[in-house]
């Protein structure tokens, strides 16, 4: 025969265990949750990057081609002769 004792003591470990089950699976929802917000923030961040990337770039390339063109170094002689004061004034603009 089982003592009086042990029957509120098997309840006790099988509600601790259901509390457990709940528990476990609210950590998993959450610990999901944190995941996919740090994967969004993280998709914002390179984002950004990437855009701000792009834009240095273009300022970049902009700004070697029309310091490079012929017209703009008010030479209207032989473009190979103007080339090098161009280029000069453009490392000097850096």
């Amino acid at each position: 025969m089982q003592s009086p004792r042990r029957a509120p003591t098997f309840l006790l470990i099988g509600g601790l265990l259901a509390l457990l089950t709940v528990v476990a699976g609210l950590q998993y929802r959450w610990l999901g949750e944190l995941s996919e917000a740090e994967r969004e923030r993280l998709k914002a961040r390179m984002e950004e990057r990437a855009d701000r990337f792009s834009e240095d770039l273009d300022r970049d390339v902009s700004r070697a081609f029309f310091a490079l063109l012929p017209a703009a170094t008010g030479d209207e002689g032989d473009p190979e002769d103007a080339l090098p004061a161009a280029l000069r004034r453009y490392r000097a603009s850096l």
